[in-house]
């Protein structure tokens, strides 16, 4: 494996952590609660999301269509991925500085 390859391997890890890091402590600064949407209202778009995840981190669950690869794997597949990922957290992290003291991860009224 080249150094290449193992910077790109480790990238997302430590994408995905920094962005962790900085939602908790992100979140610290919130206004409080007047209002949230009902559990029916929360589940319509929770579960999907837990399936997804549910998807993710196991992927010898899933079924053989799930797991083709649709481009053949190359050295510059796994550098456009990691690029996607960091773009994707990124923004969400520009999203919940426009937001404030006003994000919630749930339909809520602050």
């Amino acid at each position: 494996m080249t150094t290449a390859e193992i910077a790109v391997r480790l990238a997302i890890p430590a994408l995905w952590t920094a962005w962790v890091v900085y939602w908790i402590v992100a979140a610290r600064g919130a206004k409080p609660i007047r209002w949230r949407e009902g559990l029916g209202a929360s589940a319509l778009h929770g579960v999907p999301l837990a399936v997804g995840i549910l998807l993710f981190v196991t992927s010898h669950w899933q079924p053989a269509v799930l797991t083709e690869r649709l481009w053949a794997h190359g050295p510059l597949l796994p550098l456009i991925g990691t690029v996607l990922v960091g773009a994707g957290l990124g923004f969400a992290a520009w999203a919940r500085v426009c937001l404030g003291a006003n994000w919630s991860s749930h339909v809520v009224v602050k």
